[in-house]
């Protein structure tokens, strides 16, 4: 009996062991060869010299195969039918692949072939019209995929330009200690592999009057020094398609001995004046970077550092509804609110405020707003400016004045004082030198009593 039943656990085993197929393939393809990109065109610098034809055998890896390389000129007609193209096709003797065939063993996967050419051969030809190589992949053994089979290899000629060609306006700043820093960009349309271009670059003055005449401008060349180009000499790295170069703003440039000299817009033509790599071509070289002399609003708030107490606000007895109209309503930056003077107490002239601007500004052009009432009351003013701040010790220069004009505004106008002297300094001294009014014109100015909205300027 024991014998009988090791026949049978024997006969069980050999039965399982042939009821178990390897079904492992039957959901793998079958082996195929194709180019490995899906893009059926390639543009390619034609300064690279080469591409890389990447292969491809995917599936069961069952088979082995040999690829060759046809260049059809009827694989080219064809695609310039459906397509809408005009290549033309690029002699043979122009060109040559590193292997005439490859071969894929069963379990070779990938393989590349150079396409090389020689790029003083083929520029001739490029500005002739636009050539292609159309390279189609034949294979024993193994089938080709026929939508990957076909790849149309476009040497271009790269051209380089600059990214920007009329860069942001750059305006003075008040500061002459200050350097700005400003980035340009080179960019290249068909990036070159295999090796670096480099550019050079240089400022040229001469084309200043080109662009007037082009434009209908009237910018002028800007002095030595107030425009530097660091990097004068950029590299586009191999493969990339651009390159960052920095230049600088040099704010020192605007002055003489401290005082800002006034100008005319300057331009500054930045151009592309050279490259590595002869035959490249460059289009859009220049990039303008205009400098112009344009004022901007300077307004508050500011911080009072002298004069807080000439205000109806802090006035000894002031209604409790009197405390919001202080000194800082002046210079808070909304010339909807106001400041009132002393209401009580006999005003003695001149009366002067002291604010602190924060940082350093030049002003070209005060500006000062009457409120609804009280208009025209302060019309003879002063202003100082000061660099530093050092109490009764500051060293103010007087930079604007004047009796301006007054004219009842409903809701009160607003007045300029053109400054006389460009002065860059961080603190103002704002002077009311005297009352135009009294009570005998109207009771509402008895004591030198008045108001302002807004002290406020325009500049850099």
């Amino acid at each position: 009996m024991k014998t009988i039943f090791k026949l049978s656990l024997i006969s069980l085993a050999i039965c399982s062991v042939c009821a178990c197929t390897d079904d492992r393939d039957n959901f793998m393809v079958n082996d195929s060869i194709s180019y490995v990109s899906k893009a059926t065109v390639a543009e390619v610098s034609v300064f690279s010299e080469k591409y890389d034809m990447s292969l491809v055998k995917s599936g069961k890896g069952k088979t082995s195969a040999n690829v060759t390389f046809a260049f059809p000129d009827s694989s080219l007609t064809n695609y310039n039918k459906a397509n809408g193209t005009s290549y033309e096709l690029l002699p043979v003797s122009l060109y040559q692949t590193s292997d005439q065939s490859v071969s894929f063993s069963e379990k070779d996967v990938r393989k590349i072939v150079e396409l090389t050419w020689k790029a003083s051969d083929v520029i001739a030809k490029l500005k002739t019209g636009s050539y292609a190589i159309p390279c189609r992949l034949i294979s024993s053994g193994t089938d080709v995929n026929k939508d990957r089979s076909l790849i149309i290899i476009c040497p271009k000629l790269s051209g380089i330009k600059m990214k920007t060609t009329d860069a942001t306006a750059l305006n003075p700043k008040a500061d002459a200690s200050i350097i700005d820093t400003l980035t340009g960009e080179v960019e290249i349309d068909y990036p070159i592999s295999g090796k670096d271009l480099k550019v050079g670059l240089a400022i040229d003055n001469s084309m200043v009057a080109a662009y007037n005449t082009a434009n209908g401008t009237s910018y002028t060349t800007a002095p030595d020094g107030l425009i530097t180009v660091i990097d004068k000499d950029i590299t586009i790295k191999d493969g990339q398609a651009s390159a960052q170069f920095r230049y600088v703003l040099n704010n020192a440039k605007f002055y003489n001995n401290g005082a800002f000299v006034d100008f005319t817009d300057y331009m500054v033509p930045i151009k592309i004046a050279s490259t590595s790599i002869s035959g490249v071509a460059v289009s859009d070289n220049v990039m303008y970077v205009p400098v112009k002399n344009e004022s901007k609003t300077l307004m508050g708030p500011w911080k009072v550092l002298e004069g807080a107490d000439l205000c109806f606000g802090h006035e000894a007895g002031a209604p409790s509804w009197a405390l919001q109209y202080i000194v800082d309503r002046m210079v808070d930056g909304n010339p909807a609110t106001e400041w009132i003077s002393q209401w009580s107490t006999v005003i003695t002239f001149p009366m002067s405020f002291v604010f602190d601007l924060g940082e350093l500004h030049l002003f070209k052009n005060f500006k000062v707003k009457d409120h609804s009432t009280h208009q025209g009351q302060y019309r003879q003013l002063e202003m100082y400016m000061a660099e530093k701040y050092d109490g009764a010790n500051t060293k103010w220069t007087l930079v604007a004045s004047g009796l301006r004009g007054y004219d009842w505004v409903t809701g009160g106008n607003t007045y300029d004082f053109p400054v006389q002297k460009l002065v860059v300094g961080r603190y103002l001294k704002f002077v009311i030198v005297k009352a135009e009014f009294d009570e005998t014109i109207d009771p509402g100015f008895v004591r030198g009593r008045g108001k302002l909205a807004e002290v406020y300027g325009e500049g850099f």
